[in-house]
């Protein structure tokens, strides 16, 4: 389970002559990759980003960010704010059944990872960012590319609207881990 965006970080090689684009044209600057890589380096270690998905969530989730840093908090309560819900009190202090809840889920994990991106300033340079599911909006916020308000908007939309569809018709999601195919097709089969 990854429980900070800097857990979460992934060294990468990059290949020869392949330029990446910057997130923002009025933001566009060189990263020390890009520039070692554009002054002809045969291979260059990159950082990127990959923001967790649904599942990631765990009770306490992103209360030592609110306490340590203000710029943080600043965020947390906006969300609140934005949500027309304490969603930081169900996050601090919620049970782990608390944030199984959809709605309440997929907001704590974007909030989590966003907000530390934000908060981490000049030291979050990435190459790149990826977001599994729900962390496809994190990345996107991170990156620049989607403002923190619009990405919290679509992310409690998008809850919502699942949190109905899993009220509407119950169902579970679970993960398949160490079997191999044939195994997994007979289990279907049966």
């Amino acid at each position: 389970m990854f429980r900070e965006v800097s857990d979460i970080r992934l060294a990468l090689d990059k290949p020869p002559n392949n330029q990446l684009p910057s997130t923002r044209p009025e933001e566009r600057k060189e990263t020390p990759a890009l520039r070692s890589a554009s002054a002809g380096d045969n291979r260059t270690s990159m950082t990127a980003y990959v923001f967790p998905g649904q599942g990631s969530q765990f009770p306490g989730m992103g209360k030592e960010l609110y306490e340590s840093d203000a710029n943080a908090r600043v965020f947390f309560e906006h969300a609140n704010n934005i949500l027309g819900f304490a969603i930081t009190e169900v996050m601090f202090r919620g049970s782990a059944e608390d944030l199984k809840q959809t709605n309440v889920t997929q907001p704590a994990i974007f909030l989590h990872s966003a907000i530390k991106a934000k908060v981490m300033g000049d030291a979050f340079q990435p190459a790149m960012v990826a977001g599994h599911s729900l962390g496809e909006f994190s990345a996107l916020v991170a990156a620049g590319a989607m403002e923190f308000s619009d990405g919290l908007k679509l992310v409690a939309a998008r809850a919502n609207a699942m949190q109905k569809a899993c009220e509407a018709q119950p169902g579970t999601m679970a993960a398949i881990l160490g079997m191999g195919f044939g195994a997994y097709d007979q289990g279907l089969r049966d």
